[in-house]
Protein backbone atom coordinates (compact mmCIF):
# COMPACT_ATOMS: atom_id res chain seq x y z
CA UNK A 1 0.00 0.00 0.00
CA UNK A 2 2.82 2.36 0.89
CA UNK A 3 4.63 1.74 -2.40
CA UNK A 4 1.40 2.54 -4.25
CA UNK A 5 0.98 5.75 -2.29
CA UNK A 6 -2.23 4.47 -0.68
CA UNK A 7 -3.19 4.78 2.97
CA UNK A 8 -2.94 1.82 5.26
CA UNK A 9 -4.10 1.00 8.75
CA UNK A 10 -4.66 -2.28 10.52
CA UNK A 11 -8.29 -3.44 10.64
CA UNK A 12 -10.00 -4.21 13.91
CA UNK A 13 -10.98 -7.78 14.80
CA UNK A 14 -14.21 -8.95 16.40
CA UNK A 15 -15.17 -12.45 17.50
CA UNK A 16 -18.88 -12.24 18.28
CA UNK A 17 -20.57 -15.06 20.14
CA UNK A 18 -24.07 -16.37 19.90
CA UNK A 19 -26.37 -17.40 17.05
CA UNK A 20 -27.05 -13.87 15.78
CA UNK A 21 -25.18 -10.61 16.16
CA UNK A 22 -24.92 -7.29 14.42
CA UNK A 23 -22.40 -4.87 13.00
CA UNK A 24 -22.66 -1.49 11.28
CA UNK A 25 -23.02 -3.51 8.05
CA UNK A 26 -26.15 -5.25 9.34
CA UNK A 27 -27.27 -8.34 11.19
CA UNK A 28 -25.51 -11.64 10.71
CA UNK A 29 -26.26 -15.30 11.27
CA UNK A 30 -24.13 -17.71 13.25
CA UNK A 31 -23.41 -19.87 10.19
CA UNK A 32 -21.39 -17.04 8.63
CA UNK A 33 -17.75 -17.93 9.03
CA UNK A 34 -16.46 -14.37 8.65
CA UNK A 35 -16.95 -11.09 6.90
CA UNK A 36 -15.35 -7.68 6.59
CA UNK A 37 -17.40 -4.57 7.39
CA UNK A 38 -15.95 -1.46 5.74
CA UNK A 39 -18.18 0.84 7.81
CA UNK A 40 -16.11 0.11 10.92
CA UNK A 41 -13.04 -1.48 9.27
CA UNK A 42 -13.51 -4.68 11.23
CA UNK A 43 -12.99 -8.33 10.37
CA UNK A 44 -15.76 -10.32 12.05
CA UNK A 45 -15.09 -14.00 12.78
CA UNK A 46 -17.94 -15.45 14.86
CA UNK A 47 -16.96 -18.60 16.74
CA UNK A 48 -20.29 -20.24 15.89
CA UNK A 49 -19.51 -20.10 12.15
CA UNK A 50 -15.93 -21.37 12.12
CA UNK A 51 -16.84 -24.99 11.30
CA UNK A 52 -14.56 -26.38 13.99
CA UNK A 53 -16.47 -29.67 13.81
CA UNK A 54 -15.24 -30.27 10.24
CA UNK A 55 -11.94 -28.35 10.14
CA UNK A 56 -10.68 -29.45 13.54
CA UNK A 57 -7.31 -28.19 14.68
CA UNK A 58 -5.74 -27.37 11.31
CA UNK A 59 -4.67 -23.75 11.53
CA UNK A 60 -4.41 -23.11 7.78
CA UNK A 61 -8.13 -22.99 6.93
CA UNK A 62 -8.84 -20.56 9.78
CA UNK A 63 -5.99 -18.30 8.72
CA UNK A 64 -7.17 -18.51 5.10
CA UNK A 65 -10.55 -17.23 6.20
CA UNK A 66 -8.89 -14.37 8.07
CA UNK A 67 -6.60 -13.63 5.10
CA UNK A 68 -9.55 -13.54 2.68
CA UNK A 69 -11.36 -10.97 4.83
CA UNK A 70 -8.10 -9.04 5.16
CA UNK A 71 -8.07 -9.00 1.35
CA UNK A 72 -11.41 -7.18 1.48
CA UNK A 73 -9.82 -4.65 3.84
CA UNK A 74 -7.07 -4.03 1.27
CA UNK A 75 -9.69 -3.69 -1.48
CA UNK A 76 -11.49 -1.11 0.66
CA UNK A 77 -8.36 0.93 1.34
CA UNK A 78 -7.42 0.86 -2.35
CA UNK A 79 -10.88 2.05 -3.43
CA UNK A 80 -11.66 -1.20 -5.24
CA UNK A 81 -14.52 -2.11 -2.89
CA UNK A 82 -16.38 1.17 -3.43
CA UNK A 83 -15.99 0.94 -7.22
CA UNK A 84 -17.16 -2.68 -7.13
CA UNK A 85 -20.17 -1.78 -4.98
CA UNK A 86 -21.24 0.96 -7.38
CA UNK A 87 -20.80 -1.27 -10.42
CA UNK A 88 -22.75 -4.12 -8.83
CA UNK A 89 -25.55 -1.77 -7.81
CA UNK A 90 -25.78 -0.50 -11.41
CA UNK A 91 -25.69 -4.04 -12.82
CA UNK A 92 -28.24 -5.38 -10.33
CA UNK A 93 -27.21 -7.38 -7.32
CA UNK A 94 -28.42 -10.82 -8.43
CA UNK A 95 -28.21 -10.39 -12.20
CA UNK A 96 -25.64 -12.38 -14.17
CA UNK A 97 -23.51 -9.22 -14.48
CA UNK A 98 -23.85 -8.46 -10.76
CA UNK A 99 -22.88 -12.02 -9.80
CA UNK A 100 -19.89 -11.86 -12.18
CA UNK A 101 -18.71 -8.70 -10.39
CA UNK A 102 -19.18 -10.41 -7.03
CA UNK A 103 -17.06 -13.38 -8.10
CA UNK A 104 -14.33 -11.05 -9.36
CA UNK A 105 -14.27 -9.20 -6.02
CA UNK A 106 -14.26 -12.43 -3.99
CA UNK A 107 -11.60 -14.11 -6.11
CA UNK A 108 -9.40 -11.02 -5.93
CA UNK A 109 -9.69 -11.25 -2.14
CA UNK A 110 -8.60 -14.89 -2.48
CA UNK A 111 -5.54 -13.85 -4.46
CA UNK A 112 -4.69 -11.17 -1.90
CA UNK A 113 -5.14 -13.81 0.80
CA UNK A 114 -2.47 -15.90 -0.89
CA UNK A 115 -0.18 -12.88 -0.79
CA UNK A 116 -0.96 -12.46 2.92
CA UNK A 117 0.38 -15.97 3.48
CA UNK A 118 3.65 -15.10 1.74
CA UNK A 119 4.11 -12.03 3.92
CA UNK A 120 3.24 -13.95 7.06
CA UNK A 121 5.47 -16.89 6.26
CA UNK A 122 8.46 -14.65 5.54
CA UNK A 123 7.70 -11.97 8.10
CA UNK A 124 8.71 -13.93 11.15
CA UNK A 125 5.28 -15.40 11.88
CA UNK A 126 4.83 -19.09 12.62
CA UNK A 127 3.32 -19.90 9.23
CA UNK A 128 4.84 -23.18 8.10
CA UNK A 129 4.70 -24.86 4.71
CA UNK A 130 2.15 -27.29 6.19
CA UNK A 131 -0.09 -24.42 7.33
CA UNK A 132 0.04 -22.88 3.84
CA UNK A 133 -0.63 -26.24 2.17
CA UNK A 134 -3.60 -26.87 4.47
CA UNK A 135 -5.00 -23.41 3.73
CA UNK A 136 -4.72 -23.73 -0.03
CA UNK A 137 -6.01 -27.32 -0.07
CA UNK A 138 -9.03 -26.36 2.04
CA UNK A 139 -9.85 -23.45 -0.26
CA UNK A 140 -10.21 -25.82 -3.20
CA UNK A 141 -13.27 -27.13 -1.30
CA UNK A 142 -14.85 -23.68 -0.79
CA UNK A 143 -16.70 -21.31 -3.09
CA UNK A 144 -19.87 -21.91 -5.04
CA UNK A 145 -20.32 -25.65 -4.59
CA UNK A 146 -23.88 -25.46 -3.20
CA UNK A 147 -26.33 -25.03 -6.10
CA UNK A 148 -28.98 -23.70 -3.67
CA UNK A 149 -27.01 -20.45 -3.35
CA UNK A 150 -26.19 -17.84 -6.00
CA UNK A 151 -22.83 -18.21 -7.78
CA UNK A 152 -21.19 -15.20 -6.14
CA UNK A 153 -17.79 -16.49 -4.92
CA UNK A 154 -16.44 -18.64 -7.75
CA UNK A 155 -16.17 -22.38 -8.26
CA UNK A 156 -14.14 -24.36 -5.74
CA UNK A 157 -11.45 -24.77 -8.42
CA UNK A 158 -11.20 -21.01 -8.97
CA UNK A 159 -11.56 -20.22 -5.26
CA UNK A 160 -8.52 -22.35 -4.50
CA UNK A 161 -6.53 -21.49 -7.61
CA UNK A 162 -6.74 -17.72 -7.10
CA UNK A 163 -5.41 -18.13 -3.56
CA UNK A 164 -2.64 -20.36 -4.81
CA UNK A 165 -1.90 -17.86 -7.60
CA UNK A 166 -1.51 -15.03 -5.07
CA UNK A 167 0.76 -17.18 -2.98
CA UNK A 168 2.99 -18.31 -5.85
CA UNK A 169 3.24 -14.99 -7.71
CA UNK A 170 3.11 -12.58 -4.73
CA UNK A 171 2.39 -9.64 -7.05
CA UNK A 172 -0.61 -7.38 -6.64
CA UNK A 173 -0.98 -6.94 -10.40
CA UNK A 174 -1.37 -10.71 -10.72
CA UNK A 175 -4.54 -10.41 -8.60
CA UNK A 176 -6.37 -8.34 -11.22
CA UNK A 177 -9.47 -10.49 -11.50
CA UNK A 178 -11.25 -7.54 -13.13
CA UNK A 179 -9.25 -8.10 -16.32
CA UNK A 180 -9.40 -11.91 -16.17
CA UNK A 181 -11.28 -13.88 -18.80
CA UNK A 182 -14.82 -14.85 -17.73
CA UNK A 183 -13.83 -18.52 -17.68
CA UNK A 184 -11.19 -17.78 -15.03
CA UNK A 185 -13.67 -16.23 -12.61
CA UNK A 186 -16.68 -18.53 -12.90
Amino acid sequence: MQRAGLPYFTPKLAFPGGKTWSSPCGAAKANWAAFYCPQDNTLYMPFEGLQTDTIGTKVGPYLALFAHEFGHHIQTLAGVWDAYGEARYEAGDQTPAGLDLSRRAELQAQCLAGMWFVGSAHGGASITATVVKDAITDNYTRGDWDKDFPPDHGTPQHYGSWMEHGYTTNRTGECNTWAAAPGDVS
